[in-house]
């Protein structure tokens, strides 16, 4: 185990594969889990299958007050298979401790999440047009428009038309909240069905794109109005052009492989787009990566890369890494990509199949990986060491502020649990000082962890009685 001492105490365990070296973090431990939900209360049945993640920094024009909780900086989308809402977790780092929201026994069904699809004790939200969503709702993926402020969210579900199943799959749906800052999308969901199921959604030189499940591509057809409906347009059909043939697909065939493309993750680098993802029949079932040159043309003409490159596969038992690979627990799936300007590349995926949710640094080979964290950030706060130190009856902690920010300071052990909460308030310009007076905590070195305006700093403290 290495202690990351420019953070908490995440662990990183590392396995090298083609151009990456992938890093799990939280000592390969998941940091969304079904112990979490039984923690708040929760039906034992929430904390089953988690599936299909999605991160994204909460935007500055977001006030505390109107967040999760007042210390979040990143929020987790992500969902139960066959679920009836979908859920949120928070956290003040990416890599976490993560926090569920409106979630457990305290909250009533109906209020769950940041959508419950059970209203009126029936599992079914009727949209109008004779659409209705049924069974179940899954597959969050969130986008930010900063400019108008609004948080959109495709998800999924199966759906009826005029009270008949339509299709043959699952269908990919679209809510637009304007006023909740992302935490509740009721109500909100555009009367139209866009595609089929598990869009990632991405854009590219103004135009916005989409692959669902099985590797299929999409393309809104007005970038600018995605999901307004043209007149005469028949609600039983979707409103985004599929492309007809299925580049993955084809080249499986061509390979003489039985699998088909599952859920996957989209990340833009330039003119090349990443696409990372799990194929099923594969064993065992591992996270993939393939490219595409996005300025070759039109997505009719797009060509994945082939053969797919693996980047990682189950090593953690919670993963079903002590599992035979023919066994089906034993299996990654569900990537999803998050990575900020100047910052490490993460990647979050379902392991055990659908057990809990884990987090892994993607670093390329032949770079310092999580050590240039820092490097190209701009930093708004100085963090200094504590004085007296070691201490045995309270010491100080300063920092220096270059503005007004929200900032929090806590203290963790080296085991990454938190231990005291010493500071969660606005502060102004200047130079600050909290005193720390531990009263039953044992001797030994801890972690004091400041964040402010997104950013964080860690110093070494040591208590001696």
């Amino acid at each position: 185990m290495i202690i990351n001492m420019t953070g908490l105490s995440f662990g990183l365990i590392s396995a090298q594969v083609g151009d990456y070296e992938v890093k799990r973090l939280n000592q390969g431990n998941p940091v969304i889990s079904e112990d979490m939900f039984k923690a708040v209360g929760a039906d034992a049945r929430e904390g089953e299958k988690i599936n299909f993640p999605c991160v994204v920094r909460i935007p500055d024009w977001v006030e505390p007050e109107n967040r999760a909780d007042s210390t979040a900086v990143y929020y987790m989308y992500f969902a139960h298979h066959q679920g009836e809402y979908i859920r949120l977790a928070w956290a003040v780092h990416v890599e976490g401790p993560w926090h569920l929201y409106r979630t457990g026994s305290d909250i009533p069904v109906g209020k769950r999440g940041v959508i419950d699809m059970v209203q009126n004790g029936r599992t079914e939200l009727h949209l109008g047009s004779n659409i209705t969503m049924h069974k179940h709702i899954a597959s969050p993926d969130l986008h930010i428009d900063h400019e108008n402020r609004t948080f959109i969210l495709y998800l999924h579900s199966p759906c009826l038309y005029n009270s008949e199943d339509i299709h043959v799959h699952q269908q990919t749906f679209v809510a637009v909240d304007e006023e909740d800052y992302g935490l509740d999308f009721n109500g909100d969901i555009q009367t139209v069905i866009l595609g089929e199921s598990y869009f990632r959604v991405f854009s590219f030189r103004g135009e916005l794109y989409s692959i669902a499940n099985r590797g299929l591509l999409y393309k809104a057809v007005n970038p600018l109005s995605p999901w307004t409906v043209p007149d005469n347009f028949n609600y039983s059909t979707y409103l985004w052009t599929e492309r007809t043939d299925n580049p993955f697909q084809t080249d499986m065939d061509r390979a003489g492989l039985e699998s088909s493309l599952r859920h996957c993750a989209v990340f833009v680098d330039g003119d090349m787009l990443e696409i990372y993802f799990s194929r099923k029949k594969d064993p065992p079932e591992r996270i993939l990566m393939s490219t595409i040159d996005m300025s070759s043309g039109e997505f009719t003409a797009w060509d994945p890369s082939w053969p797919h490159q693996e980047l990682v596969r189950a090593e953690e038992a919670w993963e079903g890494g002590n599992l035979p690979v023919e066994n089906d627990i034993n299996a990654l799936l569900d990537p999803f990509v998050f990575q900020e300007a100047g910052g490490p590349k993460y990647m979050f995926y379902s392991g055990g199949k659908e057990n809990a949710i884990g987090v892994a640094e993607l670093v390329e080979k032949g770079s310092t990986g999580n050590h240039y964290r820092e490097a190209n950030v701009i930093e708004s706060f100085d963090l200094y060491s504590n004085y007296p130190n070691p201490f045995n009856g309270s010491t100080t902690i300063s920092f220096q502020l270059d503005e007004s920010v929200f900032v929090s300071m806590k203290l963790y052990n080296l085991r990454g649990e938190l231990v005291h909460t010493l500071l969660e308030d606005w502060r102004p310009a200047g130079k600050h000082h909290v005193i720390w007076r531990p009263a039953e905590e044992p001797s030994g070195t801890y972690l004091g962890c400041i964040v402010a305006d997104g950013q964080r700093k860690t110093i070494k403290i040591t208590y001696l009685k």
